[in-house]
């Protein structure tokens, strides 16, 4: 976080708590093969900002970086951000394009990785080939929440939740994710 020139002071790096306020569908409550079946504790990770980051370990940061960046990747998904310069704000940046690749499960997801890109002015409501969901029983499933605003990305195989919104010409970033299906690559 150094090199990106992030503040861990809290007062620098205030998160909206309504942005992690991330709910998606629910698993069913029978087994099968692609329902999470762990404990249901809890991660969240935000992005928001110029940009204010709240990790998966409630640390809070505030980074002055520009370009692209990874802000998750481990071994189900990685999402990947870039952050361009306000107009008119001095040195602050904010994520302008926002890419959520989801790692290849053939079982639970797909035998290929399947992408999600926003960017200013294009929030899809479909994955990137146009499909909104995959695998058995859309246990990768995208919802419009408020078209061309809002996007919700749930994969129940991982009881992981995405969301993504577009604020003006920036976007904000949540993640609830099972504590269990985050090993870090």
């Amino acid at each position: 976080m150094y090199r990106h020139k992030c503040s861990a002071d809290p007062e620098a790096s205030i998160f909206d708590q309504e942005t992690m306020q991330v709910t998606g569908p629910r698993p069913p409550s029978v087994d099968r093969m692609c329902s999470y079946s762990g404990q249901p504790i809890y991660k969240q990770c935000g992005l928001f900002g110029d940009p204010h980051l709240r990790m998966f370990n409630e640390e809070f940061q505030t980074c002055k970086v520009e370009g692209a960046w990874a802000l998750v990747d481990n071994k189900h998904l990685t999402v990947q951000v870039t952050n361009d310069p306000v107009i008119n704000s001095g040195d602050a940046t904010a994520t302008s394009k926002l890419t959520v690749i989801i790692k290849k499960n053939e079982d639970c997801a797909s035998s290929q990785f399947i992408t999600y890109t926003a960017q200013t002015g294009h929030l899809p409501g479909s994955f990137s080939l146009g499909q909104t969901h995959y695998g058995p029983e859309r246990s990768v499933e995208i919802m419009e929440k408020e078209p061309g605003k809002s996007v919700v990305i749930y994969l129940r195989y991982i009881d992981t939740t995405i969301k993504v919104q577009q604020i003006g010409r920036y976007f904000t970033f949540a993640i609830k994710n099972a504590r269990r299906s985050l090993e870090f690559q």
